[in-house]
């Protein structure tokens, strides 16, 4: 093993079941394949789980079961525990040795193992803040829940943040939202924007379709909002704008048996929903498709936009969100809409219709390699 190990603590990675925690995935290699790092995966899961370790793609995924209150109730409460038990853990594996860094993903509990490796040996710690509740403030099933753990998660959550040696949002806006805690003092941050493998998404020729075909990929939750992308089409078709439109879904969720009603109630047989699909398989969908649009109004970032366009398909995103911050001024103008419009969202849609050619550059070069040399060179992680 090599002589200078980097871990990645995370909640999320992909499995042979799941292909949730692909973008820290497709990080961990980069990291890898630029660096002078090993790399190594522990996987934070609840002490309920039976998930047990495995490999996945060249990684050896280690797994370290958390202790704590069910229903999220109070986490971290039994902090002093796990970090005992996570030290322990660590020192019986080859990852401790010549340790170096250490990358959490999420906040609580990745943050907090982090810091209870560094207060035993000198070493850098990251945070790495995905989303926008960055305290996990709206986690928990019930209301009361997150009540009672508001205060509790800020002053923990801050406390073990503000120990870190570097805070990375996957946009500006998600720093943003950890500045306003005004007891947040972070020793560094940066933005660390999600990039994009070439060799994973890229444009391919594909034959001349009869259809427009539109696609949506997400989880049906209420904020990302796919019922709007459904009102906006059903617009377009009912005032006859638009014709041979179908729309593709991707995803699972609480939300999807209200998007299946919509869908009965008015008619709208041309949308198909399509429950699952590998991450592998994604570059064939955003190549099939003439128009990707996710109208999610609490997006930190939004991996697929940028997957999107790496095959050369065009996107509508809502105003407000991280992608803006990468746009230029011609896709500031055609690929933002409001939060909750569909009649501006149809307007947009009706664009991209009859102009099938349009398409933009990002500001930034987002090639995920590109990303990770720079992030390592200039946070000094190549010393």
């Amino acid at each position: 093993m090599s002589d200078n190990n980097y871990l990645i603590l995370t909640p999320y990675f992909p499995s042979k079941n799941s292909f949730m925690g692909n973008y820290i995935f497709d990080q961990a290699k980069a990291i890898q394949n630029n660096s002078k790092y090993n790399i190594s995966i522990i996987k934070i899961v609840s002490l309920f789980s039976s998930e047990t370790d495995y490999n996945y793609c060249g990684f050896s995924v280690k797994i370290f079961k958390i202790i704590d209150f069910p229903l999220f109730i109070f986490p971290g409460f039994f902090n002093f525990f796990n970090k005992l038990r996570f030290n322990f853990f660590l020192k019986k594996s080859e990852i401790y040795k010549d340790l170096k860094v250490v990358h959490s993903h999420v906040t609580y509990p990745a943050a907090y193992l982090a810091n209870s490796i560094s207060s035993f040996i000198n070493i850098k710690t990251i945070s790495h803040h995905h989303g926008l509740d960055v305290l996990q403030l709206k986690n928990g099933r019930f209301s009361w829940i997150r009540h009672i753990n508001r205060n509790y998660l800020i002053k923990s959550s801050i406390k073990q943040l503000n120990q870190i040696s570097l805070n990375v949002g996957v946009s500006a806006l998600v720093l943003e939202q950890l500045h306003k805690f005004p007891e947040y003092q972070p020793k560094k941050e940066t933005v660390l924007y999600n990039g994009v493998d070439h060799n994973l998404f890229y444009p391919k020729k594909n034959k001349i379709k009869d259809k427009f075909i539109i696609g949506c990929v997400g989880n049906f939750w209420v904020t990302k909002n796919q019922i709007t992308l459904l009102k906006a089409v059903s617009i377009l078709i009912k005032k006859n704008k638009a014709e041979n439109i179908l729309v593709k879904f991707i995803g699972e969720g609480s939300e999807l048996s209200e998007c299946k009603k919509f869908c009965t109630e008015n008619n709208l047989d041309f949308v198909d929903f399509i429950d699952y699909q590998k991450h592998n398989l994604l570059n064939e969908f955003y190549n099939s498709i003439d128009l990707f649009i996710l109208p999610s109004y609490y997006e930190a970032f939004g991996c697929v936009f940028v997957e999107s366009a790496a095959t050369k398909t065009p996107f509508i995103a809502v105003k407000g969100q991280g992608i803006e911050e990468i746009m230029n001024d011609k896709a500031h103008k055609h690929c933002l809409v409001k939060k909750e419009s569909p009649k501006e969202l149809s307007d947009k849609i009706l664009f991209f219709y009859k102009n099938k050619s349009f398409f933009y550059p990002f500001k930034y070069d987002l090639d995920i390699n590109n990303l990770i040399r720079y992030f390592i060179k200039n946070n000094f992680l190549d010393d």
